[in-house]
């Protein structure tokens, strides 16, 4: 893989996370819960996972430490990074078909 391909799937990787966390998943929670008040995103989760939109808390969680992992790299912690990229690489499948069923959930409610 070259440089330009593997900073592209991280970047993606990280902007997605972001904007699922911070937007979608928020959003889609106020959708079916009918309720648009302001809540911890831990509850957020819970909840959704409750619903079965998300696979599992626990799975959000994984995929965001390797998220945190990856946007803060430091040059003493290469073998670490490297972990960390093999890692997301090998569960990617797994990231995608949370998205997935989130935006299944999203467009049973809208469709």
């Amino acid at each position: 893989m070259s440089v330009a391909v593997l900073d592209q799937f991280l970047y993606r990787f990280m902007k997605m996370q972001d904007s699922l966390g911070t937007r979608f998943l928020p959003a889609l929670f106020s959708l079916l819960e009918d309720d648009d008040s302001p809540k911890p995103f831990l509850d957020i989760l819970d909840r959704l996972e409750q619903l079965r939109v998300v696979e599992s808390a626990e799975t959000w969680q994984y995929f965001r430490e390797l998220r945190n992992r990856i946007a803060h790299e430091y040059p003493e912690s290469l073998e670490q990074t490297v972990q960390t990229i093999n890692l997301l690489h090998a569960e990617i499948q797994r990231f995608i078909n949370l998205y997935a069923g989130a935006r299944e959930a999203c467009l049973r409610r809208i469709g």
